[in-house]
């Protein structure tokens, strides 16, 4: 019963997100005196209608989606004065931008809200490794970090991002610091430790043992992936990873050359993988820097807010740039069945910890949502707002609109290839969820 209200509370977040989306289009669309056939939410049969003003407001079957069906948006209707069609490019392109703006300024509310009930992860230096790189660079404890190599970092996930994109190596990175109202910059070269390696990063905690694989280890040839659960290392029982920690250290299970054998849970069913650990060289800077959150003021929290907005575009794009690259794995993409399973998994292991755990859990992936709504949608793909909005760029360009047809052509071809992709995301998530 719970899972089923998670669930459901999870499409309730996804329809709200759509409806936010969908009204900056027909919001739009109203100023510039288009009129709007259909406001709908969901794809399929209609479930309820009611017209108001000349727009019919739908609920449609399944609650994938949702559109602000404009008239003359195919492009007929050229000489009626309430057509999407007889407006001027500047006209068009601010109704179709409206959608993904709108989500960048609902993540923005959101963030508002959620940095106003539990404040802001400043990036600060905790505690500097004694005899590490950091160290004798000069950075000390109660600094900020404000940039690593150029990048710019505003809050502790920026730099959490940074490192878990770059790997570092023994080459120096210039870290830019704020120490007393003053800007400093310093060279860090990072302390390498050379250890056997299996491939995975687990919490020290008495929970299941899940992993987060690392690329191009041992674990993940052997076929292990991100939220498997460790159960038995050469049949040791493995309770949690703070109980694996322990019997390294006391010698009971021991990480060299010799092969491992790896038994493990992925969607209640046990499976066994054999690999060899490598021995290997990370690098580390040597500091510890602030992950918990503290409030702040109203100033800060308004700023604060943007670069948090700003983070979930950075992590967008990032995420699409490693999709691009072909570094991500058949269950690392998902359509919205992946979306309200992650949700729901997420609410329920929040409800350990409180209400406030629940919603501020429920807050973020709102804000993750929304910011991620408002790229995907900007993208230039025919048939997202984004490719339309690079039609009207070559009308500007070339001082005349392309012929009707050929647009309606262009967004169509669009629409076809993303309904393949939707449907390739959805078996992929009814295998992965489901099976």
């Amino acid at each position: 019963m719970d899972t089923l209200l998670n669930v459901i509370l999870a499409i309730v977040i996804l329809s709200l997100i759509i409806i936010f989306h969908e009204f900056g289009h027909f919001l739009f669309a109203k100023i510039n005196h288009v009129a709007v056939n259909e406001f709908c939410l969901g794809l399929g049969p209609k479930l309820i209608k009611k017209t108001i003003g000349g727009t019919e407001f739908s609920l449609r079957l399944f609650p994938i989606g949702g559109a602000c069906v404009m008239k003359g948006e195919s492009g007929e209707d050229l000489k009626s004065p309430d057509s999407f069609a007889s407006k001027n490019v500047w006209q068009r392109v601010s109704i179709v931008l409206a959608g993904p703006v709108f989500n960048f300024i609902l993540s923005f509310i959101l963030a508002l809200v959620m940095i106003g009930i539990i404040g802001i992860d400043k990036p600060d230096i905790v505690s500097v490794e004694e005899g590490s790189g950091a160290e004798t660079a000069g950075i000390m404890e109660g600094d900020r970090i404000t940039s690593i190599n150029g990048t710019k970092v505003n809050i502790s996930r920026d730099m959490e991002l940074y490192l878990s994109l770059n790997n570092l190596t023994g080459e120096d990175v210039t870290v830019g610091l704020l120490r007393d109202g003053k800007n400093v910059t310093v060279k860090v070269t990072p302390e390498g430790t050379t250890k056997h390696y299996m491939g995975f990063q687990y919490f020290a905690t008495d929970d299941p043992m899940e992993i987060q694989i690392i690329e191009g280890y041992p674990a993940e040839e052997a076929g292990l992936r991100n939220g498997d659960i460790i159960t038995k290392i050469n049949g040791i029982d493995i309770k949690s990873g703070k109980h694996l920690q322990d019997l390294i250290d006391e010698g009971k299970v021991v990480i060299d050359d010799s092969e491992l054998v790896v038994t493990y849970e992925r969607n209640n069913k046990e499976n066994t993988a054999k690999f060899t650990p490598i021995y290997s060289t990370t690098y580390s800077l040597g500091i510890v820097y602030n992950m918990g959150r503290e409030k702040v003021g109203v100033a800060e929290t308004v700023g604060y807010s943007f670069n948090e907005v700003k983070f979930w575009v950075k992590y967008t794009v990032e995420s699409l740039k490693y999709l691009l690259a072909g570094r991500a794995h058949q269950e690392d993409v998902g359509s919205v069945v992946k979306v309200v399973d992650t949700i729901s998994d997420n609410v329920e292991e929040a409800k350990n910890y409180g209400v406030q755990t629940v919603v501020m859990t429920l807050l973020n992936f709102a804000i993750l949502i929304s910011s991620n709504l408002g790229v995907m949608n900007l993208l230039p793909i025919p048939a997202l707002d984004g490719g339309r909005l690079l039609i009207y760029i070559v009308e500007i360009i070339r001082g005349k609109p392309l012929p009707a047809e050929k647009e309606a052509l262009i967004n169509i071809i669009g629409f076809i290839l993303l309904m393949i992709l939707m449907v390739f995301l959805l078996f992929n998530d009814i295998r992965n969820v489901f099976f």
